[in-house]
């Protein structure tokens, strides 16, 4: 399973990056019993900048935009995701319930994201 990271600025790039990882294991089969050995981690820088141009890109209104959550409810894209000072030494962690302008219903869509379902609100 792929373990990513918190949003963090990259070093060389300086450009909002999140970073998927995963190990490796050589499987084998023995008299019917599974042997795994580890043989390292894989992983990917993703930028963020690279995702928004994934973003579909339909005009959702005046007020209307996208913004993506990870599975621990920082924001992976949002409008109010705009670092203004560089530190290497803290990553870019935004709440959604902190990008969010307070909303009856702001907890309520964290959660369903973060659960992978679907709702809506009318």
């Amino acid at each position: 399973k792929i373990k990513w990271t918190n949003v963090y600025q990259d070093a060389l790039s300086l450009e909002l990056v999140i970073t998927g990882t995963m190990p490796v294991f050589n499987i084998t089969v023995d008299n019917g019993q599974q042997n795994q050995l580890m043989l390292g981690v894989m992983g990917i820088d993703v930028a963020l900048d690279d995702i928004k141009k994934l973003t579909p890109r339909y005009n959702l209104g005046g007020n209307g935009y996208f913004f993506a959550i990870d599975p621990n409810g920082y924001v992976l894209l949002h409008p109010n995701l705009q670092p203004k000072i560089i530190n290497f030494q803290e990553l870019v962690t935004l709440d959604f319930l902190d990008a969010e302008l307070e909303d009856e219903n702001k907890e309520w869509i964290r959660r369903i994201m973060i659960d992978r379902k679907s709702g809506n609100i009318t």
